[in-house]
C-alpha cells in the first residue's frame, strides 16, 4: 500500500528532525534517500525520496505514493491531489 506522507510542521527544524528520522528508522525505512520535500502551495510538505538530476534541470523527487515530480530551487512542490 502506497499514501503521500505529510510531515507536521513541527518536524521542520530543530531536534524534532531527528527525532522524525529516529521514528521512520524504527519504521524501518531507510533514510539515506529520504527527506522532506519543498512545501506546495499550501505549506504543506511532504516526505520524498531522492531519485536524481532531472533531464531539463533541477531535481526529481518522488512522493511515497510513488508520483514523481521536477523539482527547481525556490519553486513550491507542485499540490498532486
Amino acid at each position: 500500500m502506497s499514501a503521500r506522507v505529510f510531515v507536521h510542521p513541527k518536524y521542520l527544524e530543530g531536534p524534532a528532525v531527528g527525532a522524525l528520522e529516529a521514528g521512520l528508522t524504527a519504521a524501518g525505512l531507510d533514510c539515506t534517500n529520504l527527506g522532506v520535500g519543498p512545501s506546495d502551495t499550501r505549506g504543506r510538505c511532504e516526505l520524498v525520496r531522492t531519485i536524481g538530476p532531472g533531464k531539463m534541470g533541477g531535481l526529481i523527487l518522488q512522493r511515497m505514493d510513488g508520483t514523481e515530480y521536477n523539482h527547481h530551487k525556490g519553486w513550491p512542490a507542485p499540490l498532486g491531489d
